[in-house]
């Protein structure tokens, strides 16, 4: 088993997380965070592969973060 990359803080509930980014390094480390911690995450390099991915699959909660 993995050490959280995240020292000290523990999910109230894991779950599914989409990530969408269109670079690949982005991905791979929120990926690599996020998977630490439990979740389970997908990626999409695209918003329209991310459209796809949504409506095969609907997600519970949507959040929007552009950083």
């Amino acid at each position: 088993m993995t050490k959280p990359l995240l020292q000290g803080h523990q999910p109230i509930e894991t779950g599914y997380i989409l990530v969408v980014d269109d670079m690949a390094d982005n991905c791979f480390l929120l990926k690599a965070i996020l998977e630490s911690e439990g979740y389970t995450v997908d990626i999409a390099h695209n918003g329209t592969v991310a459209l796809a991915k949504a409506e095969a699959s609907p997600p519970k909660e949507r959040g929007l973060n552009n950083l």
